[in-house]
């Protein structure tokens, strides 16, 4: 079981993740089908030259897909909410990761290792600390994340509800928020404006691949939704026992789980393709959920099957 692995033998843990990584990328050699939509069209000119070379495309893919699992479990152990380093998180990034209908070298896994250093900087501000330095690099990175789809911008709504949590809201903090999250947008719009060939294409004309739905896909996304409320309401009760600081840092994760989840259904009711920038958040939140419980035989089965079926999957797609 993955969870039992996971909470016991940390260096079978780390051996495992490359290689989960390594049979999900497989899917690249085997998968025709790449995106061919875009929200602004520089990203055309970069993504469509990579899944010309499909052997590119699949190291690319691995490469990234090693670097945000290390990285979001170094990021979670970074937080004061376990005493014992565990590399869950890493794989609970790849199980998410493996439900994706199509899997390539795509502005998904950039924005998610984007996310995780949002993360990082989020959960550092404090009650006793200026956090304009804070304001200023998570607004940068909002920014950076928003040069691939505008309505990222949102997550600054993040930042101020993190400060707002255990601080009064400074107007320096928020100026300092917004000239982060404005930099890479002016550059982005400066470049459209002196090139003129890069603009940004109606979102509500993409042209968004067409996935058939099996019955498999109906299996697969029940027991995701299943592990996401198990894991949700386990979260909801270890906040219930926590110091202050703490009890914020989860709070951080909550909220962002929410705005993506929100942004999740409007932007598919409104352009009629799903984002996948949630799976960041909820593998926060699924590794609060999973390491606070001691019978963990459920959750633990349930993930478990789901990455023996989404990898199966790849292969008889």
């Amino acid at each position: 079981m993955i969870l039992k692995l996971y909470k016991s033998n940390i260096s079978i843990g780390m051996i495992l993740i490359p290689v989960v990584a390594l049979v999900i990328s497989l899917q690249v050699l085997f998968n025709s089908q790449v995106p061919d939509f875009y929200s602004v069209n520089w990203q055309s000119y970069v993504f469509d030259s990579i899944y010309r070379i499909k052997v590119l495309d699949f190291f690319l893919t691995l490469l990234i897909l090693i670097i945000n699992s290390i990285l979001i479990a170094q990021s979670f152990n970074q937080t004061i909410l376990f005493s014992k380093t565990t590399y869950l998180p890493a794989i609970l990034y790849l199980i998410l990761i493996s439900f994706l209908p199509t899997l390539h070298f795509s502005a998904i896994l950039i924005i998610h290792f984007l996310f995780i250093f949002l993360y990082n900087q989020v959960i550092k501000i404090n009650s006793n600390d200026s956090a304009i330095n804070v304001s200023f690099k998570s607004g940068l990175l909002i920014g950076l994340i928003s040069c691939f789809e505008l309505y990222y911008s949102i997550f600054i709504l993040l930042l101020f509800l993190s400060i707002f949590s255990v601080r009064s809201i400074n107007l320096r903090e928020i100026f300092a928020s917004v000239v982060g999250l404005l930099i890479p947008l002016v550059y982005l719009f400066s470049l459209q404006y002196i090139f003129g060939n890069i603009e940004f294409i109606n979102p509500s004309v993409k042209n968004v691949p067409d996935i058939q739905i099996q019955l498999v896909d109906y299996v697969k996304f029940s027991i995701l939704i299943v592990i996401l409320i198990i894991g949700l309401t386990n979260t909801i009760a270890f906040n219930k026992h926590n110091s202050i600081l703490s009890k914020k840092q989860i709070y951080v994760y909550m909220v962002g789980a929410f705005i993506c989840v929100l942004m999740l259904f409007s932007v598919y009711i409104m352009f009629g393709y799903l984002d996948f920038s949630v799976i960041i958040p909820l593998v926060y939140v699924l590794s609060v959920g999973s390491l606070s419980i001691k019978n963990d035989s459920l959750i633990s089965l349930l993930l478990t099957i789901a990455l023996i079926i989404n990898i199966v999957s790849i292969f008889f797609r």
